[in-house]
């Protein structure tokens, strides 16, 4: 499965990710079907502010979205998910390297012979080029080239940084408060040596074989975070878990994780978090859970 909404600026694996929910939906659920929300209570002399991510949109979308803009331009400080430190290239890249093994090794001649092909062919990169990094990072390389063929023009109308980076560099250029809640290294570990790199080079081979349908779901997907489908993109992230398996260590984990992080972060006032628009939904997304520690989270417009 990316990010979903994946979803991290390395959430590419939950990018695998119909439907909008029926209209019998009540209203309070349909007042929280949100990516933007406003945290106040429990003592907070000002509210803070948290909004879902997209991660191969780029900053200049927030010109659609004209609301979130004044939040983050008005915001002490931000937090994300994390920032590529680009001291630690290197280190990162040597993360994402089999030390002692080789695709090749990984899958039969037949299926090394399926990955070559398609690796070439969406990418340009001979799979030679390619055969000693992790399973797992081909597979987000070809989720994002899989995403963008799919929403080309939508994607393409906003360039620059992705938003996750946008807010994070903006920040910093405004003097504003920046906060990560994960290190580089932390998110890489997580994505990349989650599963052993057989189990990595398997998912690889299924996710080719499922392109056509993963093109389908990436498609779906930026539908239905353009429209501010909160629960569509919960309910779509479902079909696809109890398919594929337990993805709750990619979410409800860190969810659990950021929470021990985020009172804190709110007791300094007018905070603009941004992680994946995924974090948010669910009962144990982040909304819930900071209702549950007694916060009053409100979904707002997003124009």
């Amino acid at each position: 499965m990316k990010k979903l909404i994946f979803p991290i600026r390395f959430t590419a694996i939950l990018l695998l990710l119909s439907l909008v929910l029926p209209g019998t939906v009540d209203a309070q659920k349909n007042a929280d079907n949100a990516i933007f929300w406003e945290i106040s209570g429990n003592g907070l002399a000002r509210p803070s502010y948290l909004f879902g991510t997209y991660h191969l949109l780029s900053g200049a979308y927030l010109k659609k979205l004209p609301r979130v803009e004044g939040a983050f331009k008005a915001a002490d400080g931000v937090v994300v998910e994390t920032e590529m430190d680009s001291s630690k290239i290197i280190q990162m890249f040597s993360m994402l390297v089999m030390k002692d093994k080789k695709l090749s090794d990984l899958v039969s001649k037949e299926d090394y012979a399926l990955l070559a092909n398609e690796i070439q062919k969406s990418t340009g990169t001979p799979i030679e080029l390619l055969g000693q990094l992790k399973p797992s990072f081909i597979t987000v390389m070809l989720t994002v080239t899989y995403a963008r063929a799919g929403m080309s023009s939508e994607l393409a109308e906003y360039n620059g940084a992705p938003l996750d980076a946008y807010f994070a560099t903006t920040g910093r250029q405004k003097k504003k408060v920046v906060s990560t809640f994960e290190s580089t290294e932390e998110q890489m570990r997580l994505l990349f040596d989650h599963y052993t790199d057989e189990e990595q080079a398997r998912q690889l081979v299924e996710f080719v074989r499922s392109k056509d349908e993963m093109v389908a779901v990436q498609d779906e997907l930026l539908s239905l975070y353009l429209s501010g489908d909160l629960n569509g993109l919960y309910k779509l992230y479902q079909k696809y878990e109890k398919r594929f398996g337990d993805t709750s260590w990619l979410l409800d984990d860190r969810n659990i994780n950021w929470m021990k992080q985020i009172p804190a972060m709110l007791d300094e006032g007018n905070r603009f978090i941004a992680v994946g628009a995924l974090h948010l939904a669910g009962k144990k997304g982040l909304v819930e859970l900071l209702r549950k520690e007694g916060y009053t989270v409100t979904a707002r417009q997003v124009r």
